[in-house]
């Protein structure tokens, strides 16, 4: 079995965007602590209010703007994150 510090970053990262399971909160989440990152520091990096990162993630607030912002700062398609 493998431990976390023998896990190929790579292979982490192709696993959590390609888990259906997962919520876009949940992918973000597991892509900023790749980055060493949390989504408080996304959302500072982004300049927006993280009450309003959160509720884009949760579902609660549609904006297709912050979807493409955290999409690009992630180096990912929108359609990975938010498959629907």
């Amino acid at each position: 079995m493998e431990t976390v510090n023998n896990l190929n970053p790579s292979e982490v990262l192709k696993s959590t965007l390609n888990d259906p399971e997962l919520s876009p909160a949940e992918k973000v989440k597991r892509l900023m602590g790749l980055r060493g990152g949390s989504i408080s520091s996304l959302a500072r990096d982004l300049n927006r209010h993280e009450v309003h990162v959160h509720n884009v993630l949760s579902g609660r607030r549609s904006s297709k703007k912050l979807q493409k912002d955290i999409a690009e700062y992630l180096s990912v398609a929108v359609e990975i994150i938010w498959p629907n």
